[in-house]
C-alpha cells in the first residue's frame, strides 16, 4: 500500500543540484567509456525524473496507516504558520515552511520532545514550544510557540 504526500514545486527544484553533484562529474565516481557512459546517464535521468514531479510517493509497509497532524506556530512574535506532522509506523516527518518554501524534516533521536532535521536545520518541539535552529548559524535560532487556530 502506498501513501501519497504532496510537495511544493520548490522542494523538487531544491533536490536538482544534489542530484547533479552525485553524477559522473564527481571525482569520486570513476569515468566510464562508450555505451556504459550513455547507459549510466540514462539511468541517472530515469532515477531523477520522479524527483521533478509535483507529487511524491513514499511506499510504506502494508497495513501502516499514515496520520497527519497540523499545528500552528509563531516564532519570535512573527506571523503564524502551519507545520504538518506525518506519522506512519516508524516514519515521522515534519513539513516546516522555511524561507518561503516547505522543507521536509525527518525525525531523529531526542532526549525530550520531538526532534526533526533537514540538512543543517533542526526543528525541535515539546508541548506548545518549538525551536528552529540553523546549526551553521545558531544566532539565527527562532523560538516558537503554539498559535491559536
Amino acid at each position: 500500500m502506498e501513501q501519497r504526500m504532496e510537495t511544493l514545486a520548490g522542494d523538487a527544484q531544491d533536490l536538482g543540484p544534489r542530484i547533479r553533484k552525485a553524477g559522473p562529474a564527481n571525482p569520486a565516481v570513476p569515468l566510464m567509456k562508450g555505451s556504459v557512459m550513455i547507459r549510466a546517464t540514462v539511468a541517472l535521468l530515469a532515477l531523477s525524473t520522479p524527483l521533478l514531479a509535483e507529487d511524491l510517493t513514499l511506499p510504506l509497509d502494508p497495513g501502516v496507516k499514515a496520520e497527519t497532524i497540523t499545528a500552528r506556530y509563531s516564532c519570535n512574535g512573527g506571523a503564524p504558520f502551519e507545520v504538518r506532522y506525518i506519522n506512519a509506523g516508524e516514519n515521522s516527518l515534519a513539513l516546516v515552511p522555511v524561507a518561503g518554501a516547505s522543507r521536509i524534516f525527518v525525525s531523529t533521536v531526542s532526549a525530550s520532545g520531538a526532534r526533526y532535521v533537514s540538512g543543517a536545520l533542526e526543528w525541535w518541539s515539546k508541548g506548545d514550544d518549538a525551536t528552529l535552529i540553523d546549526t551553521m548559524d545558531e544566532a539565527a535560532t527562532q523560538q516558537c510557540v503554539a498559535a491559536p487556530a
